[in-house]
């Protein structure tokens, strides 16, 4: 069975986002994060734009500064121990400081009403083994990704439901040594069908690049990030912006699941794509009527995939990615993607 989800970041708004003054070296953005209910300064909150290198922590005072950041619409996440995380979406022009606050929620930890569930040795490690498989990925990549800390997930499965659900209080550290990065990944939800391995969960992963070991292995390292761009979501956007995404080798079919599963469907060009542009950020609003199925043949066999809005339309930026990745439902190839097929969104 193909499976269906919207498995990427989410958006969730949050803080205060203004223009302030003029930066002498490209954007930044600066902010300062407090406790919700103290309004004391945090310190140690790691700051950090979703899908991305750039990230830093508060200080003292609670304050920080991203510089350098690239220009259009983005997710900072600021997340610390102890409270809940929040995001927040900025819209950074091509100069200035865009000011961006934060303040956090403490988790409230009240041992009367402390439930703990799935710690039992055999029972967490088969639920690990779940969530591995359905966050991690099973392909090849995979083999080759580490859970730093995995003692900080609880699970919970709903037997009867055949629901996994995960949860963790700090960032998951995930390193790939097949596409050369360490992710920090903070899990804000996570909900698994095992049975039919379909579900939804949203994250907000920060990439760091690995040191490698040889030539050989950076080498290996941009082989397979190529290879897991060629014919990703992020590729087929990339090219659909352009109208060349024939000539980049991806056919596009209109028609019902069922057809298009069986191998019919109306073919598309790109003329038949609504694209909205926004003249300040350099984005698109896509929309399109009901499932597409999109053939990425310069594999043999075609990767094929699917696609239908949930919502009227999905932003997308330049470069091809979705910045409301939840307007989006995937199956077929890029339904089986998983973080272990993760680059950098820059």
């Amino acid at each position: 069975m193909d499976r269906i989800a919207a498995l990427a970041l989410a958006v969730v708004l949050a803080g205060i986002m203004f223009p302030d003054e003029q930066s002498p070296s490209g954007p930044s953005i600066t902010g300062r994060v407090v406790d919700d209910a103290t309004g004391e300064p945090l310190e140690f909150v790691n700051v950090f734009v979703a899908g991305t290198t750039w990230g830093t922590s508060s200080g003292a005072d609670g304050k920080y500064t991203l510089p350098n950041i690239r220009p259009g619409p983005c997710q900072v996440v600021a997340s610390r121990v102890g409270h809940f995380p929040m995001t927040a979406q900025v819209e950074v022009g091509p100069n200035g400081f865009f000011r961006c606050d934060f303040r956090l929620r403490a988790r409230e930890l009240k041992s009367e009403e402390v439930e703990v569930y799935g710690r039992e040795p055999v029972e967490w490690k088969r639920n690990l083994e779940l969530f591995r498989k359905s966050f991690i990925g099973q392909n090849d990549n995979a083999l080759l990704c580490t859970m730093k800390n995995p003692e900080n997930l609880n699970f919970r499965l709903d037997e009867q439901a055949g629901m996994l659900h995960a949860t963790t209080d700090s960032a998951l550290i995930v390193d790939n040594r097949s596409l050369g990065y360490r992710v920090a990944i903070v899990l804000e939800s996570f909900e698994w069908d095992t049975e039919h391995d379909i579900g939804r969960y949203t994250l907000f992963p920060r990439f760091e690049e690995l040191t490698p070991a040889s030539d050989q292995e950076r080498d290996f390292w941009l082989a397979n990030r190529r290879k897991a761009y060629e014919g990703s979501l992020k590729h087929f956007l990339g090219v659909l912006r352009t109208g060349r995404f024939n000539e980049e080798m991806f056919a596009v079919y209109s028609g019902s699941l069922d057809e298009l599963r069986a191998g019919h469907g109306q073919f598309m060009s790109p003329e038949e794509f609504r694209l909205l542009p926004d003249p300040i950020f350099k984005t698109l609003n896509l929309s399109f009527s009901g499932w597409l199925r999109i053939d990425y043949k310069k594999k043999i066999p075609p990767l094929t995939s699917y696609i239908k809005l949930d919502h009227p339309y999905a932003r997308v930026d330049t470069l091809g990615n979705v910045l409301t990745p939840l307007a989006l439902k995937v199956a077929g190839v890029w339904g089986k993607s998983r973080v272990a097929d993760m680059l950098p969104l820059y």
